[in-house]
């Protein structure tokens, strides 16, 4: 009853969170216009009981924001190594917004954390994978 009450209270409440997740965007958009457009790829290895499992991404860079593409790394195993969609979004966007702003000369841009920064497009594989795994 105190959060309905809240949004009695504060009918525009929405209004204002649309506002703020929209204005993180713009900033988030002007960050990305000023990287180097391009495709950069790296890859990991998870290690389990002696054997490596591959972890590969292809970050494409993009003045309308960054594409993932996981589609290479190893497919889902049957062992506890692997990750739900919603753990590989947050720790790719994560990295990405740590990258924001950064420069020689210039701090660190503040975002909130809030959606607007994180509307990342992210390739879906089409089998389950050790970044997106499927229930068995």
């Amino acid at each position: 009853m105190k959060v309905k009450g809240l949004f009695q209270r504060y009918p525009r409440v929405l209004e204002a969170w649309e506002k703020a997740i929209e204005y993180t965007r713009r900033l988030t958009l002007l960050e990305y216009e000023r990287w180097s457009a391009g495709v950069y790829e790296a890859e990991d290895y998870l290690d389990w009981r002696d054997k490596l499992y591959e972890i590969e991404v292809k970050l494409e860079l993009k003045k309308s924001g960054v594409v993932a593409d996981f589609t290479e790394t190893d497919r889902q195993v049957d062992k506890p190594i692997n990750a739900v969609y919603g753990v590989t979004f947050v720790a790719t966007s994560f990295a990405v917004r740590c990258a924001l702003g950064r420069g020689p000369s210039k701090p660190r841009l503040l975002l909130v954390n809030n959606g607007g920064g994180s509307r990342e497009d992210y390739s879906e594989p089409h089998q389950a994978s050790l970044r997106r795994c499927w229930r068995p």
